[in-house]
């Protein structure tokens, strides 16, 4: 073996090359699917060797295991730190719709992929997977059910307004484009009043 082909070996299994392929792989599924990726495609992205790719995951679902993963974990952090200088019930609902759709808007590859594309884990990782969300969402249910306790809202079922909330956040990556009319912080701010707006909302007597 050459120095040079010895440098090319070196290189393709430092972390720096593990920490590249899990950014290339994160372009391929958001812009093509899960299904729609392969591990050669990954390959040709990165301009190494297939050899090189198998070194850092042993097959396509390591990859998908290990960004969906990090990203929930990244998301469950974001929640609950926002949560932690928060006051009062409504503070402490909008802290969490901030944080929500913050990770959506900074990493709108990995929310993608999160929502789209966990169904291909493998049964195992898909439980775990699931159970972080469910944490998530019981963090949604313990606001909700303190401005119920404070009168800042009727007695409701806290899932209806947590699913509803939610469903406004994770929406972000399929109409936002960096290039439209419409400017990010323009666009954030706004969806943050719609999401709190919905959810406080007070239906008129009947």
């Amino acid at each position: 073996m050459n120095m040079i082909s010895r440098k090319a070996k070196t290189k393709e299994t430092t972390p720096a090359m593990r920490a590249s392929l899990l950014d290339l792989a994160k372009d391929l599924f958001a812009r093509r699917g899960y299904v729609g990726s392969s591990l050669r495609d990954l390959a040709e992205a990165a301009g190494v060797t297939a050899a090189a790719v198998y070194y850092h995951f042993a097959k396509k679902e390591d990859l998908l295991q290990v960004i969906i993963f990090d990203g929930l974990e990244q998301l469950s952090h974001s929640v609950v730190g926002a949560l932690a200088g928060a006051g009062t019930p409504q503070e402490r609902l909008e802290a969490l719709v901030r944080a929500h759709l913050g990770y959506n808007v900074q990493y709108p590859r990995e929310s993608r992929i999160i929502i789209e594309e966990s169904r291909f884990l493998n049964e195992v990782d898909y439980a775990a997977a699931r159970e972080k969300q469910m944490a998530i969402l019981n963090v949604y249910r313990a606001c909700i059910r303190q401005l119920i306790a404070s009168g800042k809202l009727e007695k409701i079922d806290p899932s209806l307004v947590a699913f509803g909330i939610i469903s406004v956040i994770v929406g972000w990556y399929r109409w936002y484009r960096e290039d439209g009319p419409v400017p990010k912080d323009q666009a954030f701010e706004y969806m943050v009043q719609f999401a709190l707006a919905g959810a406080l909302h007070r239906p008129a007597p009947a």
